[in-house]
């Protein structure tokens, strides 16, 4: 079969065509090291996978297939693709936020905190890459302003977070519909400036 890295073909030796993809990846990932760069994403005859899904590798055989295209990445090219996708994400969220808001308000509780839960992951993800920011960006980063945007970004999610679950352990409805759709939509909106900026001329 044909495995290339990069588009890259590879001569692998320590490894045949009856070993599992996992295993392919673990290989790859241990020539990496010290290059900075992991193994992100796999495509086995054209169809993705993220390297993320171990169990699901673990049960994929090399046999199966015909061709294997590994992708690796530097942790500074992770960051920039994460925000390079964040504005459609942030978007979405705030989208998310005002469907919640509604449901809360109209008393369908069951169904906005379904959904809720995803725009906790939102959240939580965000705080994550703009914390990882100085991978990509550090130049930028190192400015006081920059800095401080940020450290004002985290402490505001973790303030209102923290103020949704007082509200929910209250039953206070209302109150998470409000946090919601007016506190949670200008994180994302505010996300959306300071990542833009970050990225312009960058």
């Amino acid at each position: 079969m044909l495995i290339t890295l990069n588009a890259n073909p590879l001569d692998i030796s320590g490894i045949d065509e009856n070993a599992t993809v996992l295993e392919l990846v673990n290989l790859i990932e241990d020539s990496l090291k010290g290059s900075g760069a992991t193994v992100m994403r796999v495509f086995l005859d054209g169809k993705q996978y993220s390297t993320d899904n171990t169990e699901v590798l673990e049960n994929l055989k090399l046999i199966n297939y015909q061709k294997a295209e590994l992708v690796s990445e530097t942790a500074a090219g992770v960051v920039e693709e994460a925000f390079y996708d964040s504005t459609e994400i942030l978007l979405h969220l705030e989208d998310v936020a005002e469907n919640v808001s509604s449901e809360l308000r109209l008393g369908n509780v069951k169904q906005a905190m379904e959904k809720y839960l995803e725009l906790i992951n939102g959240l939580e993800w965000f705080i994550t890459i703009i914390k990882s920011a100085d991978l990509a960006y550090a130049k930028k980063m190192a400015e006081s302003a920059y800095e401080n945007e940020r450290q004002e970004l985290i402490a505001k999610v973790n303030e209102q977070i923290s103020a949704a679950e007082i509200a929910q352990e209250n039953e206070d409805w209302v109150g998470v519909a409000d946090i919601v759709e007016y506190e949670f939509c200008e994180i994302f909106k505010h996300g959306r400036r300071f990542i833009a900026s970050l990225m312009k001329e960058n």
